[in-house]
């Protein structure tokens, strides 16, 4: 749930409110995705996983800072560092703000994220997976830099009478 984590440190570094009063939790795991895809340098993708996150702000002070302006940095967030939620119409984002005073009030997000959890080969990890010990980590993926085309063979092929 690194997206969570991620998003909950980013809202408490911008210091609209004390660090103690932001609390995010996962309601609930939507979907998951066996995908056990290797990354080629030994790591793998074991599944992609949906789930629904809530992030609650308590005592925001909806005076000197409005909504708007939290959910607008929430959406900057969401862009800059889940640029695919915006291709799926069913990526969630909501927002309940609950009014106590002149001042406070509980500010609450609900967002759906999607993410891929990776697994890298460990002697000591936790998993077991074809007769490997692995650990919950990110694969490392190598890129090619340069390479070279070869030129077409031609081929000669033989057709058999049916």
């Amino acid at each position: 749930m690194k997206q969570l984590k991620a998003i909950t440190e980013f809202l408490t570094r911008l210091n609209l409110v004390e660090a103690e009063s932001i609390d995010g939790w996962v309601q609930s795991i939507d979907k998951i995705v066996r995908v056990a895809a290797s990354q080629g340098v030994g790591g793998m993708i074991l599944f992609r996983h949906s789930y629904t996150a809530v992030l609650a702000i308590e005592n925001y002070n909806h005076k000197r800072h409005p909504p708007e302006l939290l959910m607008a940095q929430v959406v900057a967030w969401l862009i800059e560092h889940d640029e695919n939620r915006w291709d799926d119409e069913e990526a969630a984002l909501a927002m309940d703000v609950d009014i106590f005073d002149a001042e406070s009030a509980l500010v609450e997000f609900t967002i759906g994220f999607s993410e891929e959890v990776g697994i890298v080969p460990d002697s000591g990890g936790a998993i077991s997976l074809w007769g490997k010990r692995w650990r919950l980590g990110t694969p490392d993926i190598w890129y090619a830099v340069n390479g070279d085309i070869a030129e077409p063979v031609d081929a000669v092929y033989e057709m058999e009478d049916t």
